[in-house]
């Protein structure tokens, strides 16, 4: 009768005790987690941005392109990765878009940069993403610069 008592103790994978331990700790974390204040919970998409790149040149779009972005990259590197863009680099000045996806302006035109309806105060480079951002490129002629 001894060796049917063994052979019954042998049949568990786990000790039942260890098994209702994992399962009260379990109750308890799930208990706990419920009353984590919102403002501790992480929200999907916080450390991130939705940026749209448009670029016209001549009334024709050239570039119409809405990524997602890790927050706190600069819309310099954001570009490149959506368009074909040549620039010259001016050191402490910055840089200088001179086309984008081929298009380059004629003589006395130049590409305008304007982050979210307003005309940039500082080149592409100087810009770094933390929020949604429409970043428009225009095709301009210099004697309609007013800035």
């Amino acid at each position: 009768m001894e060796e049917k008592k063994t052979d019954e103790k042998k049949h568990h994978l786990v000790d039942p005790k260890l098994f209702l331990l994992l399962i009260g700790l379990l109750a308890v974390w799930l208990v706990f987690s419920a009353f984590v204040p919102p403002e501790f919970k992480p929200v999907p998409g916080e450390d991130s941005a939705l940026i749209t790149f448009t670029a016209t040149a001549g009334g024709e779009v050239i570039l119409n392109k809405t990524i997602e972005v890790d927050t706190g990259i600069n819309a310099f590197e954001a570009m490149n990765d959506v368009a074909e863009v040549g620039s010259q680099d001016f050191g402490e000045m910055g840089v200088m878009v001179e086309s984008i996806n081929g298009v380059t302006p004629g003589e006395n035109e130049f590409w305008a940069l304007y982050v979210n309806g307003e005309m940039a105060v500082t080149g592409i480079n100087g810009i770094t993403l933390e929020k949604d951002t429409l970043i428009e490129w225009k095709l301009e002629g210099i004697e309609d610069y007013s800035g």
